[in-house]
This record gives C-alpha cells, structure tokens and sequence, in this order.
C-alpha cells in the first residue's frame, strides 16, 4: 500500500519529532541556564526607574568619581534639619542594590524606611560604621522573578550614584548596561599573570572614602599582566580605581578582536588632580568602546608600563544584544590562546629555569665526582687488595704506572735475595717520582711505623752486586715468592719495577716495600 501523501511531506518524521525537539530544547534550557546570572546597572540620571522627592528636590552632582560622572543628594535633608527626602525605584528582576556614599552622621541619619511593593514599611540601617563612606548601602532581599517597586522614605543626605537589579528570565536586557564584577567566576572573565585581589578601602582625598564595587578588586603594577573579557553586545566600558595622589605613569594596551590602542595615563607635579590633593579615583574610566557592531567580541587588557602607579581593576559593564538571560550566548574566555607579545605567558618563570640549569650542572658534577671517586677506589682496591701471605707483605706505592708501557725485562738471571739482610725500618709512604723513592724514605722516617723500602738495580756491575741495604742475593726461583725470615712458608706478591733507559742495555730498578700484614 503506498504511503499517504502527508507522511510523504514529512521526510524522517520530523513533524511526529517536532514536539519532541521542542521539550528536550526547553528542558536543555533549563538545565544550562537555572544557575546564569546577571547584573544591569541602572544611572541614578535613569527617570524611567528613578524617582526623588521627599521634603525638597535632590541636588544632582556632577564629578568624575560618580558612575556616569554624575549623582543625585538630598541636601536639604542634611546637618539634623528634621526633614527628609524620599525615593522610589521601579525595576524587572529579582534584587536590587544601591551605591553611593552614606548620610553624615547626626540624629536620625543613619536608619530610614523601606516598602517592598507597597508591603508594610519596615526601618533599616545603612551598616556604615564609619559614615560617611562610597559604598553599596542597601540590598534587597531575594524577590520572585518580576516587576518591583522599592519606596525608600526618610532619608538623611544620602547620596546615590547608581542601582544595580539582578536580572531575572523576565528581564528585558535589550537596551540595558550589564555589570561585570572583577570576582566574576562565570568564564567570561580571565586573569593572566601576578595579580593581587584586595579588599582594602580607597582613600579619596578630599572626598568620602569607601570601598569599590562589590567590595573588592583586582590589582597589579607587573608589565605584561592582562585580563581577557568576552562579551555579546555593541558597547563596553573598563572601569577602575586610579590614583592621583601619585606621580607616575601606568600604560594599558587595549586589544579589541584583534585591533590595539595604548592609553596613558600619567600624573605630574603640575597635574590639577595631584595639585588639588585628590587622591583615589573610584569610577575611573579607563576605556571605552561604543557604537561596536552587534555579535560577540573578545577585549583584552594588558599592562604595558607602570611607574609609581598600580592598576586597580573595578568592573566592566555591556550593553548585550541578547534580549533575555535565556539566550545569554555560552562565552567563555580560553585561557589556552596565545597571550600577547608583552605577556610571556606560555614561558616557564626566569627563576625556574634558572634553577633548572644550576641544578643540572650540580648533578652532572657530583655524578662525574662519584664516577671518579670510584674508579679510584676501584685501582687503589686492586692494587691494595692482594692476598696477604704471612707476617709481612709486598705494596705497590705507585699502582697508577702504566704496566703496559714498561720493557718487560727477564726476571730469569735475578740472584737470590737474602732477608737476613732485609731490616724493617721507619717509613711512611709517599709516591715519590722516579727514582727519589729510598732518598724520601730516609727522610720520613716517623718514631716507629712497620714499613721498610729495599731498592735493588739489575743487572749487578761485578760478581757481587750492592743494594740499598747491603750486598744480598735474590734467586730466579724466588722473584714471585718471597718468603719472610720469620715464617719460611709464608710468601708475598711481586714488587713493583720500572723501566730505566741504559746505554745498551736495561737497568730494571726494583722495589720492595715491605709492611706488617
């Protein structure tokens, strides 16, 4: 039976799988995307969220130490005036936080009231316990995903610079400015090289100290030092803490997909900021990058010169192209790329190669001492290790000659040696060279010692023949078995000898050293 004309339209059944697809998409989405997060920052300048009132109209300031150089203050409410100021902040998501620095403190100043869509009020403090300082003075608690009303009535002169939502599946992220933390541990942030993270207060001067955002930063005064960020959007911003109060110089190398720019920022005697006695910079805005095409991009900073200076790194912010966290691309940083030219990152540190070369040296040496150490041992064991043979016995003082290269002189017509002749006398042995031996025997001769040198030279001038100790005879049956006067039976090994050049003829010298075995 031929096949309907329907199912011939669906070619591999895809139209039964559809709905399948479409579940195991969902529940993917699910999976990947329960634990994302991410944070919008909202300008206290925004009036679509932001709105101030109270007793009086906040003041709005303009400096570069406030986010977007700009913040907003009740100041009619300050010096304990008895009123108060008032704001209200609408968002989509699940918190929201404040930034900005803390009343001064008098009566009154440091609690106000907070409504959580038009809950019952409830009194709360800034937690400031050195007020006034630059810090994130209230967070709401965890909200269900959606749209929020935050009413925040009676405020002393507390000043805003911006708000930060944590961005639910509902948020809208189109058109908005994502904040990237320095502690961002999603992937997207990387650090390649010495730095350190610090959550110490910046001195400002003049100004409010406080503390960066989220509390903490990252910095570094190494060159070559960099941070790697990927990003889907069309604009970015890298924020920092900068200090004025110190002449110097830091120099930032800015590569975005592959294109660089150096910035300098540079402090001198007769800069308005040092003049002024300005000192920390929170908010400082080191680069910026707007109007960028849509799509993912790769931004890496690297430190490229640091006099007298540190680079203190803050947060990012983006502005994504991505409408909701759910399509949130999956980016993350490979910290396996090549790093930049100025960032030997790929190469092992100085001071390990270093150490790696000495210690190879060493051992080579200490191997090549041992090696010969043992070699020597080897010869002199060879040498010493002969088979004793009765009271006394025969040592050869010079075991490095080279046998090979003596005249192999017949021993055959060698007369007998008398041992009654033989005196064992004081002697302490030195390798003497060539033929100073029996003159250095005589020399050294300690108090008592059990070692005698008897040098005898063939062939005889006369029938007779004279020795170092007398006139004695050595037999040809006696040259390899020498026996002691004391013991007969005993003998001892043969005695070294060496070549000495006649005219005609070959005068073998022979010496016998005899010890105590």
């Amino acid at each position: 039976m031929p096949a309907p004309a329907h199912r011939a339209q669906c070619p591999s059944h895809t139209c039964l799988e559809n709905p399948i697809h479409k579940l195991a998409r969902a529940a993917y989405h699910v999976m990947t995307h329960t634990n994302r997060s991410l944070s919008i920052i909202i300008d206290d300048t925004d009036r679509n969220a932001l709105t101030f009132g109270g007793s009086g109209s906040w003041t709005s300031a303009n400096s570069p130490q406030w986010f977007n150089e700009s913040a907003h203050t009740p100041t009619f409410a300050s010096n304990n005036s008895g009123i108060f100021g008032a704001m209200t902040f609408q968002f989509v998501g699940t918190s929201a936080a404040f930034i900005g620095v803390t009343p001064s403190a008098f009566p009154d100043s440091q609690t106000f009231t907070v409504s959580v869509d038009d809950s019952a009020p409830y009194n709360t403090t800034y937690g400031d316990p050195n007020p006034p300082s630059y810090r994130q003075w209230f967070k709401t608690p965890t909200l269900p995903d959606g749209k929020h009303t935050i009413s925040l009535t009676r405020m002393a002169d507390t000043t805003l610079d911006y708000a930060v939502v944590s961005a639910g599946p509902s948020t809208m992220l189109l058109e908005q400015r994502s904040i990237v933390d320095n502690d961002d541990d999603s992937g997207i942030l990387a650090y390649n090289g010495r730095w350190r993270r610090s959550s110490e207060q910046f001195n400002s001067g003049p100004g409010a100290d406080g503390f960066a955002y989220q509390n903490t930063t990252h910095q570094t005064s190494y060159t070559g030092d960099s941070i790697s960020f990927r990003f889907t959007g069309k604009a970015a911003g890298v924020y920092g803490i900068f200090t004025w109060s110190n002449i110097g110089v830091v120099s930032l190398n800015f590569t975005l997909d592959g294109s660089s720019m150096i910035r300098k920022y540079q402090v001198k005697p007769d800069t308005p900021q040092f003049v002024s006695e300005l000192g920390q910079q929170p908010n400082f805005l080191f680069q910026s990058y707007d109007f960028l095409e849509s799509g993912d991009h790769n931004l890496t900073v690297t430190l490229v010169e640091c006099v007298n200076q540190t680079f203190i790194f803050d947060y990012i912010h983006y502005q994504p192209t991505f409408a909701t966290i759910a399509d949130m691309p999956d980016l993350v940083v490979q910290t396996g790329s090549p790093a930049p030219a100025t960032t030997p990152s790929n190469r092992l540190p100085l001071g390990i190669i270093i150490g790696a070369c000495v210690g190879a040296t060493v051992l080579i040496a200490i191997s090549v001492a041992a090696l010969c150490f043992f070699r020597r041992k080897r010869s002199q064991h060879a040498a010493l290790s002969q088979p004793k043979r009765g009271k006394y016995a025969l040592m050869n003082p010079f075991p490095h000659r080279d046998r090979d290269s003596l005249h192999h002189t017949s021993f055959a017509n060698l007369p007998p040696m008398q041992f009654d002749q033989y005196q064992v006398v004081p002697f302490e042995m030195h390798p003497p060279h060539e033929h100073e031996h029996q003159q250095r025997a005589n020399e050294q001769r300690p108090s008592s010692s059990r070692v005698s040198v008897s040098t005898y030279r063939y062939p005889p001038h006369a029938a007779g023949y004279t020795n170092d100790s007398g006139t004695g005879d050595i037999g040809r049956d006696r040259l390899y078995d020498v026996h002691d006067p004391g013991d007969p039976s005993s003998s001892m090994p043969p005695p070294s000898y060496q070549e000495i050049s006649g005219d005609k003829q070959h005068h073998l010298e022979v010496t016998y050293v005899v010890r105590r075995g």
